[in-house]
Parts: structure tokens; C-alpha cells; sequence
């Protein structure tokens, strides 16, 4: 059977064609067959070339001479080499196949002793249900020849795998222990997809650029950010940083500044801000760190660029500053006396006008005073009440409080807790009791 494979099928063989339809869950299909195989296969032709010439009567090999051929082919290959008959039901469906031969490497490569392979069924060898199967029989019963990628988790083992048929009802299954590279690749891509993972789960822009600013990496957080999407934004077509960047000027100075920053020694890296045009017309303000990465495995190199999102701080920042200009205002034109009171130190840190002409006391005489120079109740009870309204509480309360001159006023102080650079601070509204008003009820004595 083996000497009746011609040129055309060895062409064949080197073409790697398959039999459209194949295939399924588990496998992996390639075109190319393997160089070293097919060599083999090529002195194979030749000798039956030779032998054709020689015994042209004939116009075929003897059994003995068929046999002995096989047998040399089979015997001399690294591959593991097996070959098995169809075995059919009543009904002339394909249920099991044979073991007819197996060469010195199908042990090694396998796993499984010849002696329990050859002359038992599929389903000794395998179980009850043989691994790819119907892929066999379609090979056997159309001629055809496939490879694919085959995982046997009994032996737990991969195998690139060659299938063809010698012979209407007949398989020989030419195949390779692949069980190291597919589990390194396997290592491999479960790496890249963690690496994916964390990058995509960053809340920072994230992009990579080749040294002539191609982009190769474009997280999730970029997405969201700049509104392109990873496929629009790795389109060579696609010109992201014009985008990004719409004038030449401004553009050119960014690329520049991320370039210089990204060659920079650790010592002096910063961060640099910048004005980004995305999807939809906004603006947003990034700051971004730049670093220079470098692939040895592909001698290339270029620059990633992590950016932060500042446009809501920067407008925060901006609304906080036009707070702080009313409230300066409010504050300082006041007619009404207003100091803000360090609850920890007791101690007066800012004032208006009308407080230092309440009191007496000049701006930079009364901002630093302590609370207890101008508060004469116990000092226990104004530490209290402070630490009540630093911790949230709202109230009014009447003192007595002493001018420059000594003389000693009943005030009404409505105070309130103030967050100013990350303190609680405590605001207080001082008014002054007139002799016909009622007594408050938190009036501490003389």
C-alpha cells in the first residue's frame, strides 16, 4: 500500500492541503507540513521511482519489497508513526479502529508501550470514547489528509498531529510531541492576558508609542478618556495624535517635551500638562509621565505615556478659586466682626476690619492672638465647646469678651465648623448684646 504513493500525492503532501469541512472544538489547523516529513516522503517517491523502473513488468512492488519499504520508512523517522484499519457494525457505520503498526518513536513520543498499542482497538487504547474519532474516519473514507493540534488528556499530552489515508478504510497518523511549546505558549498568553488585565484596570491613559510615533498600546482608560477606541486609535490610518493634537505647533511641542521627558534621568522625570482634544470636541487636561521602553526580542524601542486626567480638578481648583474670591470679599467688607479660630491651638488665625475695630486690636495684632486673651470663661469649657463644633456642631453661645482697653463686652458668638487646606477650622460671627436683649442661655459668669 505504501508503494503506491505518487508524485502528485507528494506534491500534495507539500501543498498541505485539507479536506474543507474539517476541524472542530480542540483543534487547531495549519497549512504547512512539517519540511523534515516531507523530505522523507520525497525519498520515498524515489525509491518507488527507481523500483517502478526496475520491475516495469510488474508495474508495482512484490508484497516482500512493499513491506520492506514501509518498514525502513517507519523505523528511520523521529516522528511517532501509527497506522490503524477501520473497524465497521453491522450496519456498515465505522465504531472502532485497529492498531496495525506503530515504528520505535511512537513510544517515546506517546507515551504507549507498542505492546498495548498494536492489534487492540481504539477504545482499549483510549476508552470508550476515542479522541477525534470522526476526524479519522473522514480521513479514512475520503482520502484525505488533515493536520491539526491534538490534546489526549488521558496521556496528557499535545501532539502536532498529520492524518492521512494510505488506503480506502485505512489511517496513518504521522505526529510530534508539542505538550513543552503548547504550554509554554499557553503560560505565555495567560501572561499577556494578566499583563491586559491590569492595564485595562488602570484609571490612568495609557499609550505606547513606537520610536516614529505609531501607536501600539491603547488601554481602556484611553478609550474612555479620549473617546477612540483601541481599533480606531491603532489604525495606521487613523493619525490619533493628529486628533489629539490638532495644531501642528502645539503638537510638535508635545511630542517633543514627551520625548525629552522620556530620555530624562529618574532624578529629574516630571510630569508635563497638556490640553488634549478628544472625541466630541471637549478639551480635557492631561498631565502625563513619560518613560522609554525598549523590546529586546524585536530590537525595537519608544515611549509610554501615562496620563492623568486633570480636567475636573483643574475646574474644581478654578471654581474653588472664584469661592475664595467671594469669600475674601464677604469676609473682609463685612460689617460684622468674624474670626476664624484654630480649635487645636485656641488661637485666632484670621480676622476682618470690623473685628479688629470691635476689639480693638490691629489686623496683625489680633490674627495670632490665643482665644483666652479676649475670652475670660474657664478655658476648659471654651475647649469643649470648640471641640463640639469642630466635630460638626453649629451653635450660638454668649461670652464675655475683653477689648485692648480692658473693657469687657457680652457678645453673641454663632459659630460653625470650617474645612480650609485639609483642616477643621472653626468660624465664628461675633455680635454684640445690647443691654435690652434677652439673656442667652448659654452665658458663662464673669
Amino acid at each position: 500500500m505504501w508503494a503506491t504513493i505518487s508524485t502528485e500525492r507528494t506534491e500534495a503532501y507539500r501543498k498541505g492541503c485539507t479536506e474543507p469541512g474539517f476541524g472542530g472544538e480542540g483543534l487547531d489547523r495549519v497549512e504547512n507540513w512539517d519540511d523534515s516529513l516531507l523530505d522523507q516522503l520525497e525519498e520515498l517517491k524515489e525509491i518507488v521511482r527507481k523500483a517502478e523502473e526496475e520491475s516495469a513488468a510488474a508495474e508495482q512492488f512484490s508484497e516482500n519489497g512493499e513491506h520492506l519499504l514501509c518498514k525502513a520508512v517507519l523505523w528511520s523517522m523521529e516522528q511517532a508513526v501509527s497506522v490503524y484499519r477501520l473497524l465497521y457494525d453491522e450496519s456498515d457505520k465505522a465504531e472502532d479502529f485497529l492498531c496495525e503498526k506503530v515504528n520505535p518513536a511512537f513510544e517515546t513520543v506517546s507515551g504507549i508501550p507498542a505492546e498495548r498499542a498494536i492489534g487492540r482497538k481504539g477504545s482499549e487504547i483510549f476508552g470508550e470514547k476515542i479522541p477525534y474519532f470522526d476526524i479519522f474516519v473522514r480521513v479514512a473514507e475520503t482520502r484525505s489528509k488533515v493536520r491539526f493540534k491534538a490534546h489526549y488528556p488521558k496521556i496528557g499530552k499535545y501532539f502536532d498531529m498529520w492524518v492521512f489515508s494510505p488506503e480506502w478504510g485505512r489511517i496513518a497518523l504521522v505526529f510530534s510531541d508539542v505538550t513543552d511549546s503548547v504550554l509554554a505558549e499557553r503560560e505565555q498568553q495567560l501572561d499577556r492576558r494578566f499583563l491586559d488585565e491590569i492595564l485595562d484596570s488602570m484609571n490612568v491613559w495609557l499609550m505606547i508609542f513606537d520610536k516614529r510615533w505609531n501607536p501600539i498600546l491603547w488601554n481602556k482608560a484611553a478609550e474612555r478618556l479620549s473617546g477612540y477606541c483601541s481599533e480606531e486609535a491603532l489604525s495606521p490610518d487613523s493619525r490619533v495624535l493628529e486628533k489629539l493634537f490638532p495644531e501642528e505647533l502645539y503638537r510638535e511641542y508635545v511630542l517633543e517635551e514627551m520625548k525629552r521627558a522620556a530620555h530624562r534621568p529618574e532624578v529629574a522625570s516630571g510630569e508635563l500638562e497638556t490640553e488634549v482634544s478628544v472625541n466630541g470636541g471637549r478639551t480635557r487636561t492631561i498631565s502625563w509621565t513619560c518613560s522609554r521602553w525598549t523590546s529586546r526580542e524585536e530590537n525595537e524601542e519608544g515611549i509610554i505615556a501615562a496620563g492623568r486626567d486633570l480636567t475636573e480638578m483643574r475646574a474644581l481648583e478654578g471654581a474653588l478659586r472664584e469661592s475664595e474670591r467671594r469669600y475674601s470679599s464677604i469676609f473682609l467688607n463685612s460689617n460684622m466682626a468674624m474670626l476664624i479660630i484654630d480649635p487645636e491651638e485656641c488661637r485666632i488665625l484670621d480676622c476682618n476690619d470690623a473685628a479688629c475695630r470691635f476689639y480693638g486690636y490691629s489686623r496683625e495684632e489680633l490674627a495670632g492672638i490665643c482665644l483666652f486673651e479676649i475670652n475670660i470663661s474657664p478655658r476648659e469649657e471654651i475647649k469643649k465647646y470648640l471641640q463640639r463644633t469642630r466635630n460638626g456642631e453649629r451653635s450660638s453661645f454668649v461670652f464675655f469678651h475683653r477689648r485692648k482697653d480692658g473693657a469687657l463686652r457680652k457678645v453673641e458668638a454663632q459659630v460653625s465648623p470650617l474645612l480650609y487646606d485639609g483642616k477643621v477650622l472653626v468660624f465664628s460671627l461675633v455680635r454684640e448684646i445690647g443691654e435690652g436683649e434677652r439673656n442667652h442661655e448659654d452665658v458663662f459668669p464673669r
